[in-house]
Parts: C-alpha cells; sequence; structure tokens
C-alpha cells in the first residue's frame, strides 16, 4: 500500500513532503548552476587577461626586435663608413711600402714646404734653439 512498510515507525511521506524536497533539490541545483557559471565567466575572463598580456609580451619582443635590427643595422652602415674612409687614407698597400726607398732631400723640402707655416715656424724654433744649446756648449768647451 503506498510502499508503506508497517514495521517502519516513521510516518509515510505526503505529497507536501515530495514537494519541500523537490523544491529543495531545485534550489540546491539553480546555486550549482549559478556556482559553475559564476566560476566559468572568471575562468574566460582570466583566459583573456592572459591572451592578452601574450599580445602585449609579443609586441614588446618585436619591437624590441627592430630596434636592435635597426641597431645593427646603423653600426653596419658606421663601420662601412669608417672602412671607406679608411681605404681613402691608405692609398699604398704595405708590401710596397716595405720596398720603397727612403725620401730624397727634395722630397723631404717638398713636405717641409707643404706643412702649415705655423707648423714650420715651431719646429724652425725648436731647431735653432737645439743649435744654440749646442754651440754654447761648444763655446764653453773651448774655454775650458
Amino acid at each position: 500500500m503506498n510502499g508503506f512498510d508497517p514495521t517502519t515507525t516513521s510516518p509515510p511521506a505526503t505529497m507536501r513532503d515530495i514537494r519541500a524536497l523537490r523544491s529543495d533539490l531545485v534550489e540546491v541545483a539553480e546555486e550549482a548552476a549559478r556556482a559553475t557559471l559564476a566560476a566559468h565567466t572568471r575562468t574566460l575572463a582570466l583566459l583573456d587577461e592572459q591572451e592578452q598580456n601574450a599580445a602585449l609580451f609579443r609586441a614588446e619582443v618585436r619591437s624590441r626586435n627592430e630596434r636592435e635590427d635597426e641597431r645593427e643595422r646603423l653600426v653596419d652602415a658606421r663601420m662601412a663608413t669608417m672602412l671607406r674612409h679608411l681605404e681613402k687614407l691608405v692609398d699604398v698597400p704595405a708590401t710596397e711600402r716595405e720596398t720603397l726607398s727612403p725620401p730624397s732631400w727634395q722630397e723631404r723640402a717638398g713636405a717641409w714646404l707643404s706643412r702649415p707655416a705655423s707648423t714650420r715656424a715651431v719646429l724652425a724654433l725648436a731647431a735653432a734653439g737645439v743649435l744654440a744649446t749646442l754651440s754654447g756648449c761648444v763655446a764653453l768647451m773651448g774655454v775650458h
């Protein structure tokens, strides 16, 4: 009879008890669904934040790599310019420099005259000072 066991001491469940139990189960299920939805929403927000952070990091790395590439290009350009200037300065190969004879007195005089006048004047004063010192020493030696 209605699943009621006469040997038990508990009263049989009524329709009101069944409805109350169903209502409690529905409330528990709804609360669990809300908690699950909130957890999924937080997870999606965290994933979006991680994706944005990864995109920012990739952009920073790209920017840094571009700056490094630009610096490298500038260094290469400066090095090439410096090498071109050095090639202009070094006009005689090293093998030819070793076999050149010492300059003649005409070449030395030409080099002397091609110097600026101020340099020639300083060198002439230095030479005159050396000669005056030597002549003074010779004069002193002749006195003794």
